[in-house]
């Protein structure tokens, strides 16, 4: 048995001619159906998130929207996903027809980390000082400061860009056999593990 509010948004569709839905009501009903149609739970899009749906267009018998979702930014993406919902209102079906990415923050800009990694690198060899090295009294271990080479932006462009500059000074430094720990630590009596 349908839901009244499903009923109401078939009344409603059944109305309207192809092509851009001005009617603000008709999004509305279709926020108030939304938990009687069926794929309606996909990416757990709540009913009332549809406040925010774009485009909404009929379309040769078939309702369709896009809506964006921003959940990756709490993760520290700049980017947010939007879809597009096909909406089968007469059966009460919803599916994703389409999925893609919006810039929705200025992406930082391209960081090459291998300048920075060849010349940390010769300094480390030459256990010479430097702004981005903390050396002990011996110089026989230091750190190198990545948060300082790479300040924190961006959560996810940060950690790649401090992961990938780690790794680019531990390919320069493996053929002398040096390593670089986790702890951004270069020792030069072999242990690693500090």
């Amino acid at each position: 048995m349908e839901s009244e509010s499903l009923v109401q948004l078939q009344r409603a569709f059944q109305s309207i001619k192809d092509g851009p839905v001005e009617d603000l009501d008709l999004g509305h009903l279709l926020a108030q159906a939304w938990d009687s149609i069926d794929g309606s739970k996909e990416t757990k899009l709540l009913a009332w998130k549809l406040n925010r749906i774009e485009s909404l267009e009929k379309r040769n018998g078939m309702l369709y929207f896009d809506i964006e979702r921003h959940g990756g930014t709490v993760n520290g993406s700049t980017r947010g996903v939007v879809y597009t919902w096909e909406v089968d209102v007469e059966h009460g079906e919803a599916s994703i027809v389409r999925e893609r990415n919006r810039q929705l923050y200025k992406a930082d800009k391209r960081f090459d980390v291998n300048p920075i990694a060849q010349e940390l690198t010769q300094k480390i060899l030459e256990k010479q000082d430097h702004q981005y090295l903390r050396w002990n009294a011996e110089k026989t271990s230091c750190t190198i400061l990545v948060g300082a080479v790479v300040p924190m932006t961006n959560k996810q462009t940060t950690s790649g860009r401090r992961e990938r500059l780690r790794a680019a000074i531990n390919g320069l430094l493996k053929p002398e056999g040096i390593e670089v720990s986790a702890r951004n630590k270069v020792d030069f009596s072999g242990n690693v593990n500090d």
